[in-house]
This record gives structure tokens, sequence and C-alpha cells, in this order.
């Protein structure tokens, strides 16, 4: 398979993989959003906070969420979460289990794709650079062979 291609069918199965890891997220928070906004800074805090958990939830699905070293951060960050999330936190459990729905999909779909297909892209991207070293190896050799026939 063409390095491209392969580059496209990762890309492709990464906003897959971020679809749906929020799709059933975001239905359960739309049908119940008229409840969880019904003071205007709860609106603005809420789509504060859901910007953010998108942002987090698409660094996921890239492969490029890493978990912060200090706890300090980690508890600080909670904190803000959940300062800015707080209409929706009485409905926590069914809010998770909508991500819990959304990861499991993920995982199911998307996951085992992504994995095999960045380490054949790997493969094969490895293959072409040595492939044009080596070419360029024996065209040198060839040129050495033939310029020194010459000389």
């Amino acid at each position: 398979m063409e390095v491209k291609k392969l580059k496209r069918k990762i890309i492709l199965m990464q906003i897959l993989s971020f679809i749906l890891s929020i799709a059933p997220l975001i239905v359960a928070v739309a049908c119940k959003w008229n409840d969880y906004v019904r003071i205007p800074s709860d609106a603005i805090k809420l789509t504060i906070g859901g910007i953010i958990v998108i942002v987090l939830i698409f660094f996921k699905a890239i492969g490029k969420l890493k978990m912060p070293q200090r706890r300090v951060i980690l508890y600080l960050f909670l904190l803000v979460m959940c300062y800015l999330l707080t209409t929706i936190l009485a409905d926590a459990t069914f809010l998770i289990a909508m991500a819990t729905l959304g990861e499991i999909a993920d995982m199911c779909i998307c996951q085992h794709f992504i994995k095999k297909w960045q380490e054949q892209y790997q493969i094969e991207k490895n293959a072409d650079a040595t492939t044009i070293k080596m070419k360029k190896e024996m065209e040198s050799m060839f040129d050495r062979f033939l310029g020194g026939g010459r000389s």
C-alpha cells in the first residue's frame, strides 16, 4: 500500500475515532441542554467546559493526550472543569455512561485499525527511505565503476 494512501486512511480513522468517542456524549447533552442552561452564566460556563472536553477528546483520538506528571496540575484542572461543568454534574452517572459507550465503540471499531495502520505506515516509510538510500548508493557505485573505467 502506498505511504500517502496509508497516512490518509490513518487520518480518516482518527477522525472517525473522535466522532465515535464524542457522539453519545453530545447527543446526551443536547437532549438535556435546556435543563442545563436555565441561567445565562451557566450557558457560558458549560460552553467553555464543553469546548475543553471536546479538545481533550480530540487529542485523545489522535494519540497526543499526555497526562500531567504532577498531581497538583491534574487536580487544578479537575477543579476548573468541575466549576465550568457544575450544571451537568447532577447527571454525571448518565453522562459518564454515554462517554463510556463512545469509548467502547471507538475501541471496538477504530483503535485496532489505527494501531495496525500506523505500524504499517512506519514500516513502509522506513522501507521507502532505505530504498532511496540504496538507490543513491548503487548509482554512486555505478558512477565510480564507469568513471574509473573511462579515465
